[in-house]
């Protein structure tokens, strides 16, 4: 049986790694980070699995936050359990752009609680 999974903690991540199951990989994946949580989360938006900004700031600006993933050029054959790298050289990934904004914390958070309780009347 084939499976995979996305997105999981270090400390997931960490726990099956010491299991040393042969030949399960690992990649690391970049991942958005929300210092505030829901804080304005209407303004910041949302990515999907693949970090493309799909709403707000994080579409509006997603070419810039998002980067260029490295890769490498490689030979594989049918059947073959591994990928031939030999004489290519690795293109290395570009960092995103990091957006900081300036918003009233305490506000914002205010307006989320009135129309929490505008929205149960």
């Amino acid at each position: 049986m084939f499976g995979f999974a996305r997105k999981i903690s270090p400390t997931k991540t960490d726990a099956i790694q010491k299991m040393k199951v042969t030949g399960l990989n690992f990649i690391k994946e970049s991942q958005r980070v929300y210092p505030k949580g829901e804080t304005a989360c209407h303004l910041v938006g949302f990515t999907g699995i693949d970090n493309d900004g799909l709403e707000g700031i994080e579409l509006a600006y997603n070419s810039f936050l998002k980067g260029v993933p490295g890769w490498r050029p490689g030979t594989a054959r049918r059947q073959a359990t591994r990928v031939d790298f030999q004489g290519s050289e690795m293109v290395e990934p570009v960092n995103g752009y990091n957006i900081h904004l300036t918003l009233d914390e305490l506000s914002s958070r205010l307006r989320k609680m009135r129309s929490l309780r505008h929205a149960e009347n």
